[in-house]
């Protein structure tokens, strides 16, 4: 069980990896594990940077969360952008349109909206409404459109 962390320079690029094997951690009472790399690599003249993470799942197929990147806080709300690969359905991009903000007791998003593009030109978002309901639009790529209104 642990963590290891790596970094190296070659001229101006840079590379770190960080790899998590049967790493667990333990929230409110829930324990997860942890397998995956994550590697990061840029450059210390043009401060460009790229990251991937490489996770084994459950039913052991590897995925990979790229570029994930987001940021915000509890005032202005948050926002983020990543690209999740699956070995065997393809790609799907998620963003925020519109930051996700928590002003609920319970716990629930109050406002924004996630927005996600996927292979074969699928497409669609969530939007929470309020504390209590949100609405799924959809776009399956192959014409079937529609959208959902559900509460918690």
């Amino acid at each position: 069980m642990g963590l290891t962390y790596n970094y190296s320079e070659n001229g101006d690029n840079w590379t770190d990896t960080t790899t998590y094997t049967n790493f667990t951690v333990t929230i409110n009472g829930e324990t997860h594990s942890l397998n995956g790399t994550e590697i990061c690599t840029g450059n210390n003249v043009t401060y460009a940077s790229t990251c991937a993470d490489l996770y084994t799942g459950s039913d052991g197929n590897t995925y990979q969360l790229s570029e994930p990147y987001y940021y915000g806080n509890s005032d202005s709300g948050y926002y983020m952008d990543a690209t999740f690969y699956h070995p065997t359905h393809g790609s799907v991009e998620i963003s925020t349109t519109n930051p996700v903000t928590f002003n609920c007791g319970n716990g629930m998003p109050s406002s924004g909206t996630i927005s996600y593009r996927g292979t074969g030109g699928s497409s669609g978002s969530v939007t929470f409404n309020d504390c209590a309901s949100y609405t799924i639009s959809y776009n399956d790529g192959a014409g079937n459109t529609g959208t959902i209104d559900d509460s918690w």
